[in-house]
Parts: structure tokens; C-alpha cells; sequence
């Protein structure tokens, strides 16, 4: 897997969590999961579509959105944060600095409520470090668990990084290992990880990229982004062909 980028592999690793006829979403100025999404499309499932486009009406703002899922109407949400911690819990607002103060980011809009409501959320991140994955959230914007009684229409599934997949354990309530990306440990997990990590019961290698993959991802999904995402499809490009 030597000749495969970080970011194909994550992308992979995206598509194979969508089925077909699935509604699928994800954050604005999010190139990997939207990767994922039309190489899921292109190979497949190409019934699978992004909330607002196909049969649904296009989405006027984002209230729009935030009524569809709701509704229970979003099958696959994926997110990225500034930090996770050991019970899921995710942080978009603000992070504590070495001197005491805070540093500011643009917060979660209806984080909260996507969160809760989307039926399965995928969380990735381009960075595996103790910095993203803490032991304890420094402010809590959105929870993976909730009171019995609150009524929520699913949670987090699995967290994607450079290094490793983890599990969200809902029974245990907290993150654990589901496998490690080849080339890394582990060892090399743990210690990147800001919190002692569970092991699932059948942890193991991830399943690399097949050909059929990369070759859909680098020539029929790269063009289709092209035009949405020319910096990113220009970058990965020109790693490939190094």
C-alpha cells in the first residue's frame, strides 16, 4: 500500500460505510468524505445521493437541512472535530492554551442536533494525536450518549485517521481499536491516542484499498470534484504521481 496517500485511503474507508439508497451527508469543505461518497456511487451504490440532490428539492439555507435530519432522514452524517475523547464526546467550540485563555474556533452551528440525529455518524480526521483525542472533551458540544429517554436516531460508528479505525462501543459506552492502518502498530495507535484505548475483540489490519478503488478514485471521482475542489484534486494528483 506504499503508493496509496493518506487521504485515498481515508476517502475508501469513507465510501465503504455508504449503502445503496442511502441519504448521505457531510460538513462544508470536507473533500475526503465527499470522495468517499461518489466512489461509493461510482462502484457501488448508485442510489445513494447527497441530502438535497436527486428527489429531494434542493435545500434553501441550511434550516432546510436541519429539518430533513430531524426527521430521521439522513442515513450517514460524516463529521470532524477539534477534539474527541474517550466517550465520544465531541468538541467544535473552543480549546484550552498552555497560558490559560481559550482559542476560539467557529463552533457547531446545529452540530448538536446533527449529532443525535442522523442515523450513523462517521468521524474523521486527518490527524491521529493526543491533541484530537483526549481523555476529556475541553467543552462538550455534542454527546455520543444520551438519557434513555431522550429520544436520538443513532450515534457514532467509527472514528477514520491516518493511523488506525476506531469503534465507538455503545453498550461500554467509550472508543476503542477496531483495526490499525498497515505500516503502523498498535503501540504507535496508543501512544498517538490521549487516553489508554480499549482493544476490540477483533482488532486487526484494515483492508487496504483495492485496484478497482483507486483506479475509480483517481480518474471518475477526481474529475467529478474537480470543479468543487480543484486545490485538493490538484494536490492529491501530484502525490500519486511522485
Amino acid at each position: 500500500m506504499s503508493d496509496v496517500r493518506t487521504d485515498e485511503l481515508m476517502a475508501v474507508l469513507c465510501a465503504r460505510h455508504v449503502h445503496d439508497w442511502e441519504r448521505i451527508a457531510a460538513g462544508a469543505n470536507s473533500p475526503i468524505p465527499a470522495a468517499g461518497a461518489l466512489l461509493a456511487r461510482e462502484l457501488w451504490a448508485p442510489n445513494a445521493r447527497e441530502a438535497g440532490t436527486g428527489h429531494d428539492a434542493p435545500f434553501i439555507g441550511a434550516k432546510e437541512f436541519t429539518a430533513l435530519i430531524q426527521r430521521g432522514k439522513v442515513d450517514l452524517f460524516y463529521f470532524s472535530a477539534v477534539q474527541l475523547d474517550r466517550h465520544g464526546d465531541m468538541n467544535l467550540q473552543y480549546v484550552r492554551t498552555p497560558s490559560g485563555g481559550r482559542r476560539r474556533f467557529q463552533g457547531a452551528f446545529a452540530a448538536p442536533v446533527y449529532y443525535y440525529t442522523a442515523k450513523r455518524t462517521v468521524m474523521f480526521r486527518t490527524e491521529h494525536s493526543p491533541r484530537f483525542l483526549v481523555d476529556k472533551v475541553d467543552y462538550v458540544t455534542a454527546s455520543a450518549a444520551s438519557h434513555p429517554r431522550l429520544r436520538r436516531h443513532g450515534t457514532l460508528t467509527e472514528v477514520i485517521t491516518p493511523l488506525a479505525v476506531l469503534g465507538y462501543n455503545p453498550e461500554a459506552g467509550h472508543i476503542e481499536l477496531k483495526s490499525v492502518h498497515e505500516g503502523h502498530t498498535v503501540a504507535e495507535v496508543q501512544q498517538a491516542t490521549g487516553f489508554p484505548l480499549p482493544l476490540a475483540d477483533d482488532v486487526g489490519t484494515t483492508v487496504p484499498p483495492t485496484s478497482d478503488e483507486l483506479e475509480a478514485l483517481r480518474t471518475v471521482v477526481y474529475d467529478r470534484m474537480s470543479q468543487l475542489y480543484p486545490q485538493f484534486v490538484e494536490r492529491v494528483r501530484k502525490e500519486v504521481v511522485r
